[in-house]
């Protein structure tokens, strides 16, 4: 039987065949999509976070609160994908059986706390962001909640305020948190190793305007002043990128290069050999940036994520040629 025009994008399987929209042969069929048990989509609709929160509200508590990332995606800040599990709370009255593509946890939410959404509730963006700070890893909840304050949904003194008065489990965690936020990055792979690196001791500053005097050079994801060591965070390579890390090492600066290929452990090792090291070296493989900087100073060496410095060629045979000559 093909589908009438009002067949919604998802609907329950059982109202469906009773309401004559469908019958059960046709929910087997190609023209729709199991997302749940008895909760189909046609096949026409698009494959999204919303969709699978939608189907959600079909068979969920009244009470149930969308919650996390998917209540931030709903919000219009993408944080979680369309085949991403749905972050719910549910009353300990209502509890729900282990169900594929849903994390479900037991909470009292408080009425202010959330809103109505398609027959549930959708989490306030205090709420939502308290419970993505008290998820680990600590690394990802703090890069949601930068991308979140950076959308304008609350603004770190409300969520401050929101935190400080919980005491449920995991606000320790939260208010930890809480301390590393900073809506400042661009990026949630710069919110990431700032938080790394704020783990390890360092300290940059996000987003920092690099000055040769008085004239700006260029803005860096993070930046370390009294070190002159500029990390750059660079998603899509191009060929302006290599003029601006030109200027920077003219500028007198280190540069640790982090592409999308490099690691978050690599990127973090170099950082830290770049701010912790006192001599710099002349020479230094560029990865996917072929050949070293056309104007870098003698005195300074931007480092690349793909490749260890190493002693120029001259110095290098100069040890070697005074080793024969003792022989």
């Amino acid at each position: 039987m093909t589908p009438m025009p009002t067949t919604p994008a998802v609907f329950r399987g059982t109202e469906a065949v009773a309401d004559g929209l469908v019958n059960a042969s046709d929910l087997r069929g190609p023209r729709f999509v199991r997302l749940f048990r008895n909760v189909y989509a046609t096949r026409w609709a698009p494959r999204t976070h919303e969709l699978r929160c939608r189907a959600v509200a079909l068979f969920a508590h009244p009470a149930s609160v969308i919650t996390g990332a998917s209540a931030a995606t709903l919000r219009g800040v993408p944080l979680a994908g369309p085949d991403d599990p749905v972050d719910l709370l549910v009353p300990s009255t209502n509890r729900l059986c282990p169900v594929d593509g849903l994390t479900v946890r037991v909470a009292r939410v408080a009425q202010a706390d959330s809103t109505p959404w398609h027959d549930i509730r959708l989490a306030s963006p205090q709420r939502l962001l308290h419970d993505l700070l008290r998820t680990p890893p600590l690394p990802q909840a703090v890069s949601a909640a930068d991308a979140c304050l950076r959308a304008g949904l609350t603004t770190l003194d409300e969520l401050r305020r929101f935190v400080s008065s919980r005491h449920d489990h995991g606000c320790t965690r939260a208010r930890r948190a809480l301390d590393l936020i900073d809506p400042r990055a661009a990026s949630p792979r710069e919110s990431e190793l700032r938080v790394l690196l704020n783990l390890e001791g360092l300290h940059p500053t996000p987003r920092m305007v690099v000055r040769d005097g008085e004239r700006p050079v260029a803005t860096v994801a993070l930046g370390f002043e009294q070190e002159r060591v500029a990390v750059v965070v660079i998603d899509e390579p191009g060929p302006e990128d290599r003029h601006h890390l030109n200027l920077l090492t003219m500028a007198g600066w280190q540069v640790v290069l982090v592409l999308p290929d490099t690691t978050a452990a690599d990127a973090l090792a170099r950082t830290h050999y770049a701010v912790r090291r006192t001599d710099h070296v002349e020479h230094v493989t560029w990865g996917r940036f072929a050949g070293p900087p056309t104007h870098t100073p003698r005195t300074q060496d931007p480092i690349s994520p793909l490749a260890q410095p190493v002693p120029s060629g001259p110095r290098t045979a100069s040890r070697r040629w005074s080793s024969r000559t003792r022989r």
